[in-house]
C-alpha cells in the first residue's frame, strides 16, 4: 500500500512539472509572420546580423491578427494560447493598423505556449 501511495505522488509530481506559471513581458507580434522571419533568418549565413526590432515592428499586430506571441527582450519567443489570442484581438478590435504594443502576460507556459490567465497592453508610439 505503501509503495502504491509513493508511485501516485511520484506521478502527480511529475505531471506538474511541463507546466510553469509566471509572467513574461514583451512585444506583442504577429506569430505567423515572426515564424516565417525566424525561418527566413536561419538560411542566412551565421555572420549576418538580425534585426529584431525591425521585425517586431514589422510583425506589429492589428485587429485583424488571428495568431499572437511575445518577443521578450532576450530574443525568446512564446505563443499565445487561443483563449489569450482572443482576449487580444479584443482588446485591439478599435485598431486599423499596425502600431507596437508592449504586453505583460501572467499564466502557464507549456511547451512555448502560455495559458493567459491575465495580460495587459500598453501602445507605444511608432517611431
Amino acid at each position: 500500500m505503501k509503495i502504491r501511495f509513493l508511485r501516485l505522488a511520484y506521478l502527480c509530481a511529475l505531471a506538474s512539472l511541463p507546466s510553469f506559471a509566471g509572467s513574461w513581458s514583451g512585444w506583442l507580434v504577429d506569430s505567423k509572420c515572426y515564424v516565417n522571419l525566424e525561418t527566413n533568418r536561419n538560411d542566412m549565413p551565421s555572420y549576418v546580423n538580425w534585426d529584431v526590432s525591425g521585425a517586431i515592428r514589422y510583425c506589429s499586430p492589428y485587429s485583424k491578427t488571428k495568431s499572437l506571441a511575445i518577443v521578450q527582450q532576450d530574443q525568446s519567443f512564446f505563443k499565445l494560447d487561443p483563449a489569450g489570442n482572443k482576449r487580444v484581438r479584443e482588446l485591439l478590435s478599435n485598431t486599423s493598423h499596425k502600431s507596437l504594443y508592449l504586453a505583460t502576460v501572467k499564466g502557464n507556459l507549456s511547451a512555448h505556449v502560455i495559458g493567459v490567465q491575465d495580460i495587459s497592453i500598453a501602445k507605444q508610439p511608432r517611431r
